[in-house]
């Protein structure tokens, strides 16, 4: 199942007691700019680019890879915000 929004802020809240580390996995193109921008993302929903925890898999085959990205969330609506940005970045397959 491919989700492109962000959870509604009752599940939010239902499964987190905000403040917390909040983690987001983003698949995408295996090229550094793709992981850039899911790092600038989080810079842009406001983290502090010291906070931001960002690790890469690539796919078997090279052409894919996940961008796994924690970073510590203040409330639900900032984390649908964060979505906001990591959506918007060109070539997002999907993301969790």
């Amino acid at each position: 199942m491919t989700t492109r929004t962000a959870p509604s802020i009752a599940a939010l809240e239902g499964a987190h007691d905000f403040p917390c580390p909040y983690t987001v996995k983003a698949f995408g193109p295996h090229e550094q700019s793709f992981v850039d921008a899911v790092r600038e993302a989080a810079v842009g929903a406001g983290v502090a680019p010291d906070r931001v925890t960002l690790t890469m898999r690539p796919s078997s085959k090279g052409t894919y890879c996940c961008v796994t990205v924690s970073v510590p969330a203040p409330n639900a609506e900032w984390v649908q915000v964060l979505y906001e940005q990591i959506v918007a970045i060109p070539g997002l397959r999907t993301i969790l």
